[in-house]
């Protein structure tokens, strides 16, 4: 009885983080629309569908499915677990670092094909967003398998409210101030980006203050690799 509560219990806390996470980004939406709906916005804002689709095809490369790895592995009796988070960790780690180095030399030519108007630095601004996104999907996983739904939805919809405070800073407050100070290092910045760069680095400072706030998940990692053989895993490395 007392494991059917424990289930019903993260079940609930999961369930209402999905529902929130889902509720706060639909009313990111039509405060996007709504902020934009000049034709330099319309403009963006379609830039700005573009790129995130490619974001999201991106993101299942840099983790490639390693979360559903950790789970599987993390219920195999005598495993130890430590190991095989910092085996999952390190390896997202590396591959993220490995990939975005690939990628970075042809910020220009990806710029091109999204005809994002000559920024090739956003290419590399969303790299730097994904790979945010899959260094934390371990720690994500870690506290879920250690039953501590009530940190996972904390971390969700903090990061969720902090994009939606910054969207609405950069693109209603900024403006604002930049047109009070037009000869501001602020004016002068924000003239030189489009609404597209402000909305990446709006997720860019979100993505970032999740991965702090799991500081604790994966600040005594040690890059480790160790290799699975049926039910046996070994430490190959271990440093």
């Amino acid at each position: 009885m007392a494991g059917v509560k424990q289930l019903a219990g993260q079940a609930l806390w999961y369930g209402i983080s999905n529902i929130a996470a889902r509720f706060l980004n639909y009313l990111l939406t039509p405060i996007l629309t709504y902020l934009m709906a000049d034709a330099a916005g319309v403009h963006d804002y379609g830039g700005y569908s573009l790129l995130y689709a490619w974001i999201a095809v991106a993101n299942i490369i840099f983790t490639y499915g390693f979360e559903t790895g950790y789970f599987r592995f993390s219920i195999k009796e005598g495993l130890d677990r430590d190991s095989l988070f910092q085996t999952a960790f390190g390896s997202i780690v590396i591959s993220t670092f490995v990939l975005i180095l690939v990628i970075s030399p042809f910020g220009g030519s990806i710029n091109s094909f999204l005809n994002l108007d000559g920024h090739p630095e956003y290419i590399l601004w969303g790299l730097f967003l994904i790979g945010l996104d899959a260094l934390s999907t371990i720690p994500f996983a870690k506290l879920r398998q250690e039953n501590r739904p009530k940190k996972y939805v904390f971390v969700k919809l903090s990061g969720i409210v902090i994009n939606i405070v910054l969207t609405l800073f950069l693109l209603v407050v900024l403006p604002k101030y930049a047109a009070d100070h037009p000869d501001g290092v602020l004016a002068q910045w924000l003239g030189m980006n489009n609404r597209i760069g402000l909305l990446l680095l709006a997720n860019i400072v979100q993505n970032l203050v999740v991965f702090l706030l799991l500081f604790p998940e994966w600040k005594n990692v040690r890059l480790s690799l160790i290799q699975c053989s049926g039910n046996n895993c070994l430490a190959i490395v271990h440093r």
